[in-house]
């Protein structure tokens, strides 16, 4: 607990111990925070003691002595009053010694940080010595920078106000009637371990001030309850006080305060009655703050109203010496009570004018003093009287007109003040400021800013005439009129940035407001900074705000927790996370209720997908019990984050129902809309149970018209929009060709147009976009990317059209020439290795796989390339390389690449460990792994895993239809279809190629019988489906596809497995019929029909049916020829032509031409392989040489063909039903 309490793991250095408890001493105010200061030095010592327990405390710090000698003085308040004290000390020696001065400075400071109370003279003394104010920022580097911010302040400051009057030691020393007063109440407790009693004196009567404050303001005013509770605390408090052995002057003060609070009117009056003859008129030496608050105290009780039943007068002499006491005490900005006070002189010497100045001046620096409001009102009735008098006798100045204006205008008479203003001829500089002051204000007020400005204007103008434009820091010497004037500059420049800033010019504003911070007094600078924080946020200058408040926290005042608020949302705009998660750490110890620093916290969190940051920051908003709208949203956001969107939906409808009772909270609210819009389909998606889809897209549609209507030119809706149409929408294209009308220099736009035109099979439109993104930026990369692809890939792969390689091959080099790195320089390789240029991508990847050796794609694509020459070993090297160093998540290439490397090296046990060591690296565990995994098995022999493996690919996909695990496991479309009834029939046939492929697992293994019942299986599945149903007959689309394909697929089966003729006719004939309503008769259509018909020949052929074999063998021919114009054309295409060549020649052998078939085979040994080859040599060759011989009656021979064929190939369907049907027929 100890070390979570200093913030640190557990140590044995008590320098880092040390530094802990120093950087949390400074947040941890004993005043403020007194129960949390406890708790740290507690902690503080209690490792300390456990460090000495260990022996591992040095038993004497450096300068020990020195620092003696400090405590000595520190403790006894009598010294550390003495300045001589101080001067005597610092004479030693080492004060001064240059070689000793840092380390001596650095130990004094640490002892400061626990013992800070001292007078105005002893720290002037202080800082003579050590330079701290000099030396301020090398100080922050050693110490906390709020320590050395906080010292430098109240260097600055003259030191602790308490202590510009010495404490008296001894309660019997001070005064007699003071320790006599009865305060009700039982003395607080003491909360702070002081390691001396005078500084908890001290920190008791600190206190004192701020009870002062809000007993006279105007919330606790109308909270009677709150009044007393802090009234308690205040007799607590002096109570506290006389339980220790000093007595302070201030104490009489806050006695007489008590009483006053406490309705004691009489005993008030009698001791401050009593207080000024002793110390008046007596002459005593007090501070300024005892005068003025005695002063005040005692005269208030002739003004005010409700003392006048005391029936009390003033005699001149008492009135003359309070008058010259206070004068004394005057200074240019509002301490103490000095001016009210001075007020009440004032006004009972009858001069109401100046006793209204001097109040009007105070409410500058306290606005919310109910005693003030009253005196000021008081002062106003009765100046008004006078005035309206004066003025309706028409014996008023033009000035007393302006003085009657201001009073109506403090008085909520701003029309009547308004109406006045209208006749004033002003007659001198001193009316005509007031005046235009008067005036400006006035119409400020009521926003009418372009009729204020002009008055605004000249009133600054005549203040610079008269004052000049710097700050003036010495006001000692000025009339009060005067420093009212000095002060009023900054303020002037105040209003006229604030008008501007309404008028919106900016420009204006910000050089308007800047001059007033330059020149403003620290209270009414924060008001100005808040202003200037508007008009930065407003012309987006975030980075410039961030500075800016980042200067004000150095300052480390009154003001610093809301600077780092400020800043942190400066910083948020600015994008600059590092400071809003620096300005939320501050935030949350200093103002752990503080909202905004949580929301923009998680904002950043969530815009970095940190989950794990997001969750540290909610748990502390639910200790502190922060509710707040826009903590919800970042909830949805976190769980959208975590992929549960239905959650997310929970709290975005929270949101948005507190949006449409009006809630505004929310910055920049079009994100909340997206965040909700992408959470519905993320739902959708999901196929959560919870959620109704109808419902959802109903709602995403509202949601995105909404958004469109609030936002009509903001793109993220757009997108969103978009979005949604693509998911669920026949088309997109009207919103994308919206769009690009609306932002027609968007490049983004066309691009992403292009990218969707393509995943719809649009390539070509696709490409058009692409070219014209290139033709409006012709070094756009992406665009040069993707139309790469489409002229190899589509042009050149699909089409086959040969003179597309080179503009893909020159585009792709363009990339790389633009900028060399791994991505482009793969896609450049496998580009030349489409086009079979082997040698040239060769001399490319081995510069590139030295130049960018740490990058695994370039070396997986040397390992392709080194693959495709035959170079098996340099080829393993770099796959091994490649997923050494690969340190991403996702699918990499360079395992399956290595697998398929061990697959052509007929390595078929490693291709399983290599794969196996693939799913175990990514996790990835689902149908396809398991599948390809049991086909590795297959070739390996190893028939049992492979097995187990495919009922694993069969659940894992099972599952992704229905959105849940199954409690068991099964191999059976029948059953899957009747434990999940809800779920269309059609939609199982995703698990057809599992059920197929585990059949032929048994086949290999000759598991004949589990092999037929697998077969039973899918077949009752195909009934279920309706197969055989007519094709014209009524159903959707999705049912009529998986018709027409399981009719296929039932027929490969049967003609590869059993050589069933009569079933591979049947289905092969119900494939053609759904295959031939199709009115889209291209290349892919032609290929489709070819393709059965040669399934067809292939299944007469085994049936003894050479005829019909010839005559379904011709019609594959000529739809071949309709898609290519001629067989010719279609072995052109040398990235295919082994395999093509192999598939024409079997076509040839069923017409009977097996001359011309093995005359096509013989081309295959001197051409590049195919470019999907993972075989040695062309096992396709070597399969049709087995058919061949099996046709021929030639068994041995064809067995030894196919055994060949298992050794190049792994084990497939047709060897090994092969293989058996020649033993059979041999035998």
């Amino acid at each position: 607990m100890i070390w979570e309490v200093l913030g640190i793991d557990q140590t044995d250095d008590p320098d880092v111990i040390r530094e802990a408890y120093r950087a949390k001493l400074i947040v941890t105010n004993p005043e403020d925070n007194p129960e949390g200061f406890m708790r740290l030095k507690e902690a503080y010592d209690e490792a300390l003691k456990l460090l000495e327990s260990k022996g591992d405390v040095e038993e004497e710090r450096p300068y020990a002595e020195v620092i003696a000698e400090v405590d000595e003085i520190y403790k006894d308040i009598n010294k550390r009053m003495d300045i001589e004290c101080w001067r005597k000390l610092f004479e030693n020696p080492v004060f001064t010694s240059l070689d000793e001065q840092e380390e001596v400075r650095n130990e004094f400071l640490a002892y400061v940080m626990e013992h800070f109370k001292f007078s105005g003279e002893v720290l002037e003394k202080i800082n003579s010595v050590f330079l701290i104010t000099h030396d301020r920022e090398a100080l922050s580097e050693i110490f906390p920078s709020e320590f050395i911010s906080y010292l430098c302040n109240v260097i600055e400051n003259d030191g602790d106000y308490i202590l510009s009057e010495k404490p008296v030691c001894g309660r019997e020393n001070g005064v007699p009637e003071v320790n006599a007063v009865t305060v009700d109440g039982v003395p607080e407790e003491s909360e702070n371990e002081y390691e001396y009693e005078i500084d908890e004196y001290i920190t008791t009567i600190n206190r004192f001030i701020n009870y002062y404050r809000a007993l006279e303001s105007e919330d606790i005013a109308e909270n009677e309850e709150a009044g007393k509770s802090i009234l308690n605390k205040l007799a607590a408090g002096i109570l506290h006080l006389r339980e220790m052995d000093f007595y302070h002057p201030f104490e009489e003060i806050a006695v007489i305060r008590y009483l006053y609070f406490d309705g004691r009117f009489e005993e008030c009056f009698s001791l401050a009655e009593k207080a000024v003859k002793r110390a008046v008129l007596g002459g005593e030496k007090h501070s300024d703050f005892y005068f003025s608050h005695l002063v005040f105290m005692y005269l208030r009780f002739f003004v005010q109203d409700i003392h006048k039943d005391m029936g009390l007068s003033i005699s001149p002499e008492i009135l003359e010496k309070c008058k010259a006491v206070i004068s004394k005490t005057m200074k240019e900005i509002f301490v103490n009570e000095t001016h009210p006070a001075m007020s009440l002189i004032s006004y009972l010497e009858g001069d109401k004018k100046h006793a209204a100045d001097y109040m009007s001046y105070v409410h500058n620096y306290i606005r919310n003093s109910v005693v003030y409001l009253e005196f000021s009102e008081q002062i106003d009735r009765e100046r008004m009287e006078e005035l309206e008098a004066l003025i309706g006798e028409g014996a008023g100045t033009e000035r007393e007109k302006v003085s009657l204006a201001w009073i109506y205008s403090r008085n909520e008479k701003r029309e009547e003040a308004l109406k006045l203003l209208e006749d004033i001829q002003p007659d001198n500089e001193k009316t005509e400021a007031e005046f235009h002051y008067l005036s400006g204000w006035l119409l400020a007020g009521e926003q009418k800013y372009e009729e204020a400005l002009p008055h605004l204007q000249k009133l600054k103008d005549f203040l610079i005439e008269k004052y000049g434009n710097e700050k003036r820091e010495d006001l000692e010497d000025l009339s009060i009129e005067d420093v009212l004037g000095v002060n009023r500059l900054p303020y002037v420049y105040f209003l006229i940035g604030t008008g501007y800033a309404y008028c919106e010019d900016l420009d204006n504003a910000k050089a308007n407001v800047q001059e007033a911070l330059r020149l403003a007094k620290s209270f009414d600078y924060y008001d100005y900074a808040r202003l200037y924080d508007y008009i930065l946020l407003n012309r987006q200058e975030y980075a410039e705000g961030v500075e800016f408040w980042s200067r004000e926290i150095e300052k480390n005042n009154s003001y610093v927790t809301i600077s780092h608020g400020n800043r942190q949302y400066m910083a948020y705009k600015a994008g600059d996370a590092r400071t809003v998660i620096d300005d939320y750490y501050y935030l949350r110890e200093n103002d752990p209720a503080y909202a905004d620093s949580y929301v923009l916290a998680e904002e950043i969190f969530l815009d970095y997908s940190d989950a794990e940051g997001y969750e540290d920051a909610q748990k502390y908003v639910e200790e502190n019990n922060v509710e707040d709208v826009r903590l919800d949203y970042c909830k949805g956001r976190y769980y959208r984050l975590i992929k549960e969107p239905y959650h997310a939906i929970e709290l975005f409808r929270k949101v948005e129902a507190a949006i449409n009772e009006g809630y505004d909270g929310i910055d920049e609210q079009q994100r909340f809309y997206i965040s909700y819009g992408y959470a519905l389909m993320d739902a959708e998606h999901q196929k959560a149970p919870e959620l109704d889809r109808d419902e959802a897209l109903s709602k995403l549609k509202e949601l995105i018209q909404k958004a469109k209507e609030q936002y009509p030119d903001d793109k993220n809706i757009r997108w969103l929009e978009i979005d949604y149409l693509e998911r669920y929408e026949s088309s997109a294209d009207e919103e994308y060709k919206l769009m690009m009308e609306k932002f027609p220099e968007d490049n983004g736009i066309i691009f992403e147009y292009g990218k969707y035109l393509n995943a719809r099979g649009r390539r070509d439109e696709a490409a058009g976009c692409f070219e014209e993104v290139l033709q409006k930026d012709p070094d756009n990369a992406d665009a040069m990317y993707k139309l790469s692809e489409y002229y190899n890939d589509v042009r050149f792969v699909e089409r086959e059209e040969k003179e597309y390689s080179g503009k893909a091959i020159s585009l792709a080099k363009k990339l790389v020439d633009k900028k060399y790195d791994g991505r482009y320089s793969v896609n450049y390789v496998l580009m030349l290795v489409d086009a079979l240029l082997y040698d040239e991508a060769r001399e490319f990847i081995e510069k590139a796989a030295v130049d960018l050796e740490d990058d695994p794609y370039v070396q997986n694509a040397h390992g392709i390339v080194c693959m495709k020459q035959g170079d098996y070993e340099s080829a393993e090297q770099s796959f091994r390389k490649a997923v050494e160093i690969y340190k991403g998540s996702g699918r990499f290439a360079g395992y399956t690449n290595l697998v398929k490397l061990y697959q052509i090296m007929n390595r078929f046990d490693e291709s399983v460990k290599a794969y196996k060591e693939f799913m175990e690296k990514f996790d990835y565990y689902d149908a396809f792994s398991y599948d390809k995994l049991a086909d590795l098995c297959d070739d390996a022999k190893d028939y049992k895993e492979a097995a187990a493996y495919r009922t694993k690919a069969f659940m894992s996909k099972l599952s992704g239809i229905t959105g849940r695990e199954d409690d068991e496991e099964y191999i059976s479309l029948c059953k899957a279809v009747d434990k999940y009834p809800e779920i269309p029939v059609y939609r199982f046939l995703q698990l057809f190629s599992y059920i197929g492929d585990i059949a032929k697992t048994f086949s290999f293994e000759d598991d004949i019988d589990k092999m037929k019942e697998i077969e039973k299986d899918f077949l009752a599945y195909s009934e279920r489906l309706g197969v055989m149903k007519p094709a014209k007959s009524e159903a959707s689309k999705e049912e009529k596809d998986a018709r027409r394909n399981m009719a296929y697929d039932i027929a490969y089966h049967f003609v590869y497995v059993h050589r069933d003729h009569e079933m591979c006719i049947k289905y092969s004939e119900k494939y053609l019929e759904y295959l031939l309503l199709s009115e889209d008769e291209n290349r892919g259509y032609y290929l489709d029909v070819s393709k059965v018909y040669e399934l067809m020949a292939r299944s007469y052929m085994y049936a003894g049916d050479r005829e019909n074999a010839a005559k379904y063998a011709e019609k594959a021919i000529s739809y071949i020829e309709k898609g290519y114009g001629s067989v010719d054309a279609y072995l052109a295409y040398e990235r295919l032509f082994p395999y093509r060549a192999c598939k024409i020649s079997g076509l040839y052998f069923y017409m009977g031409d097996k001359e011309r078939a093995a005359s096509l085979l013989d081309k295959t040994d001197n051409c590049i392989k195919c470019y999907h080859c993972v075989h040695s040599t062309c096992v396709d060759k070597n399969d049709r040489l087995a058919l061949m011989a099996e046709v021929d009656g030639d068994y041995d021979q064809a067995i030894e063909y196919y055994k060949k064929g298992i050794e190049l190939g792994g084990n497939d369907v047709e060897r090994s039903s092969g293989i058996r049907e020649c033993l059979r027929a041999r035998n």
